[in-house]
């Protein structure tokens, strides 16, 4: 249950960059506005999966 919990904070991360990306580039072109949705995309990513590992690695230790 604790991954859907770090999925949701990855989505608030991805939507928290996007929409003022978009907002700011929207006059500069489609490839601006892929980029922000590429970078918005890859910060979730690495938030969700920083966030999971850390909770991996805290379980594996309580556990010793």
């Amino acid at each position: 249950m604790a991954g859907l919990r770090y999925a949701k904070i990855g989505l608030a991360v991805f939507i928290a960059l996007i929409v003022p990306g978009v907002i700011l580039v929207k006059d500069a072109g489609d490839a601006a506005i892929q980029a922000v949705g590429a970078v918005s995309f890859i910060a979730c990513c690495a938030v969700y999966l920083t966030l999971d590992m850390r909770a991996e690695r805290r379980e594996r230790e309580e556990a010793q």
